[in-house]
């Protein structure tokens, strides 16, 4: 696991002690649970454009290939971590 320095505004870090306290967590838990939940939301658009693109392939092809399978399989587990 890599280590980093960063820089933060006084009133933010306080903020983040607040809640980590609060909530039994870490500031690298914490900031480390928050990147990757924003790397996902990233993902969302892309996600849904794929979601109509397969769901229009299954219907004209009216059968599920193994890379379709494999794609709604990844859908799904970005679903799932978004519902959290």
């Amino acid at each position: 696991m890599a280590k980093i320095t960063i820089s933060l505004q006084d009133e933010l870090l306080d903020k983040l002690d607040n809640h980590c306290e609060k909530n039994f967590s870490t500031r690298s838990a914490f900031i480390s649970q928050s990147i990757n939940n924003t790397l996902l939301s990233l993902e969302i658009p892309e996600a849904l454009n794929k979601i109509c693109f397969l769901f229009e392939q299954v219907a004209e092809d009216k059968e599920i290939d193994e890379n379709t399978k494999q794609d709604l399989f990844k859908l799904k587990t970005i679903a799932e971590v978004l519902k959290k």
